[in-house]
């Protein structure tokens, strides 16, 4: 899956639809241009409109967003994989005050005939910034478990297998996780 650079002029567009509109697991949005732009200019006011109608465009290109007529008004509306992106980045930008000093475990047994799933799930973890402790066991220092289930939700992948989240208040030998994490 091609992923938008973040803090590019498509990154903040992105971002600022899914946070007009609202819930990132359950919703459609629609919303005329003029509004977005007095938005986009809100909350970046060096975005100038030729900058943001290029942003639109490749969005549109790369199928995030689509553009229909209703009327004499334009509107925009992002894609299942546009509401995937936006959970993506808000999923990694996930702001954490302290570490409670437990470890998040996900451990997994994907069948083989799934291997495209395992590979996804795989791929989605290290993106979010989990560590691999072994292929199927990956760790992470901040309760995460429901976002990454409506995440996955939101993907429509249902995942053949056995997935597992475990929550260690201890592991041996930790400071190679700790350095990994910042959290030293």
């Amino acid at each position: 899956m091609a992923s938008v650079q973040e803090n590019s002029i498509t990154h903040k567009i992105l971002l600022s639809l899914g946070e007009i509109a609202g819930d990132l697991a359950y919703f459609t949005f629609v919303h005329p241009p003029r509004s977005i732009q007095d938005g986009m200019y809100h909350f970046d006011r060096r975005m100038n409109a030729r900058a943001r109608t290029k942003g639109i465009s490749q969005l549109k290109k790369r199928g995030f967003i689509k553009e229909y007529k209703k009327g004499d008004e334009r509107y925009l509306k992002l894609t299942q994989k546009g509401k995937l992106e936006v959970a993506r980045h808000a999923l990694r930008a996930r702001k954490v005050e302290s570490w409670d000093g437990k470890w998040r475990i996900i451990i997994f047994d994907i069948p083989e005939a799934t291997r495209k799933d395992r590979n996804f799930l795989r791929k989605q973890l290290k993106w979010l910034g989990f560590f691999e402790l072994q292929k199927s066991v990956w760790i992470f220092p901040y309760e995460i478990k429901v976002e990454l289930q409506n995440f996955l939700k939101l993907c429509k992948v249902e995942l053949n297998g056995d997935i597992r989240f475990l929550t260690a208040e201890h592991i041996d030998n930790d400071r190679d996780l700790r350095q990994y994490f910042h959290l030293v």
